[in-house]
């Protein structure tokens, strides 16, 4: 007989659509996808503290559950393919990827939680 608690837990599924930035916005909170994903629909499915992001099927980000408001959970290995197209990304890319693929393990992931205001999508731009 197993003396752990049983624990029910109810998953949620919501559609999204994946912003210019290659993130998803779901309660406040921001999460990072793979930038080749921007502009498509999602299903965001959450489930106890985790949240996973679907497209076409297939998963494509999984992230930890943000605890609060108007945060953001970016995985620096979603937006290396963007940074090859930047001027001078190329090296940063390949400098970036090569950390990345040093620091991830089966327990950890190069993921930073930003506490920052939500973009704005009418941003003023300089004179």
């Amino acid at each position: 007989m197993m003396n752990s608690p049983l624990h029910s837990t109810t998953c949620c599924l919501t559609n999204v659509c994946i912003t210019r930035f290659a993130e998803v916005i779901y309660e406040t909170n921001r999460y990072s996808v793979p930038s080749k994903f921007a502009y498509r629909a999602a299903t965001v499915e959450s489930c106890g503290d985790r949240i996973v992001v679907i497209v076409d099927g297939i998963i494509v980000a999984e992230h930890q559950r943000a605890s609060g408001k108007h945060k953001a959970f970016l995985d620096l290995v979603h937006f290396i393919d963007r940074l090859s197209y930047l001027r001078y990304g190329v090296v940063l890319a390949e400098v970036l990827a090569a950390a990345a693929s040093t620091v991830r393990c089966n327990h950890c992931s190069p993921v930073m939680l930003i506490e920052a205001p939500q973009r704005r999508a009418n941003a003023s731009r300089g004179s």
